[in-house]
C-alpha cells in the first residue's frame, strides 16, 4: 500500500489518530482498552473544543455547551447531543460514562473504512467474542507515531533552551492523551525512554481534557487496587 499523503493523515480525527497509536500493529489488539476507552471520550471532546461546541469551566473540572458539533462528524453530533445544554457535567465523570464507551468500536470501524485497519472477529479463550483491529496502513501508523515523536521533543527542546520548530497544538494535544492513558509504557518502554514518558505525562498535565483523563485513569487504578488489596 501506498504511503499516506500528508493531507490523508490530517484528515484523520484525534479520535481516529490515538485508537490507531493504541492498536498493537500485528494482532489488532487495543492495548490498554480501560485507558483508551476514556482516552476517546476525551478526544472527541477536544474535537468539540476545537469546533466551538464545548468550553471548560473552573479550570477545566467541568465544561459547558457552547454550540453545535461540525456537521460532517456524525460521531461527533452523537456526542453533542448527548449533552444537555443547560448541564456543565464534571469532565472526569463525564468520561466514564457508558455512550463513551462505544467510540472504540465506532473510530475502528471509521479505520477500517478508510483501508488503515482490517476488522478481524475473535474469540478470547475460545469462547468470548471480542474484535481485533490489526493494522493495514502501516505508513500511516507512523506517520501518527512521528507525530508524537515531534510533540515530545519539541517539548524537551523548548525546555533546554532550543531552537527546534514547535509542534502545533494539536500534535500536543494527542501527545498529551497518549501521556493521559497510560501508552507511553507501550510506546516507548525501558529505561532509555523515560524521559520522553516523563514529557508526555507533562503535556498531559497541562491540558484540561489530558489532566482530567490522567485523574479518571489514576483515581481508576487506585480504586482497583484497593478493591483487590485484600486487608
Amino acid at each position: 500500500m501506498a504511503p499516506p499523503s500528508d493531507a490523508a493523515a490530517a484528515r484523520l480525527t484525534l479520535p481516529e489518530e490515538l485508537l490507531l497509536l493504541a492498536l498493537d500493529p500485528g494482532s489488532g489488539r487495543v492495548q490498554g482498552l480501560m485507558w483508551v476507552r476514556y482516552g476517546m471520550a476525551a478526544a472527541a471532546l477536544m474535537e468539540l473544543e476545537r469546533a466551538g461546541a464545548v468550553r471548560p469551566e473552573h479550570g477545566g473540572k467541568r465544561f459547558r455547551v457552547t454550540g453545535a458539533a461540525p456537521a460532517s462528524d456524525p460521531q461527533l453530533s452523537d456526542v453533542r447531543r448527548a449533552l444537555d445544554p443547560a448541564d456543565r457535567p464534571r469532565t472526569t465523570s463525564w468520561l466514564g460514562r457508558r455512550p463513551q464507551k462505544d467510540l472504540v468500536e465506532v473510530y475502528a470501524q471509521r479505520l477500517a473504512a478508510r483501508g488503515a485497519v482490517r476488522v478481524h472477529p475473535h474469540r478470547t479463550l475460545r469462547f468470548f467474542p471480542s474484535t481485533r483491529y490489526p493494522v493495514t496502513d502501516r505508513a500511516l501508523a507512523a506517520a501518527e507515531r512521528a507525530t508524537v515523536d515531534a510533540a515530545a521533543e519539541s517539548t524537551a527542546s523548548s525546555a533546554a533552551g532550543g531552537e527546534s520548530a514547535p509542534a502545533d497544538a494539536r500534535a500536543l494535544r494527542l501527545a498529551a492523551l497518549v501521556g493521559a492513558v497510560q501508552l507511553g509504557r507501550r510506546l516507548y518502554p525501558g529505561a532509555g525512554h523515560r524521559a520522553v514518558r516523563h514529557r508526555l505525562t507533562a503535556l498531559a498535565k497541562a491540558d484540561w481534557v489530558a489532566n482530567a483523563v490522567r485523574s479518571k485513569v489514576t483515581s481508576t487504578q487506585g480504586a482497583m487496587a484497593s478493591s483487590g488489596g485484600g486487608g
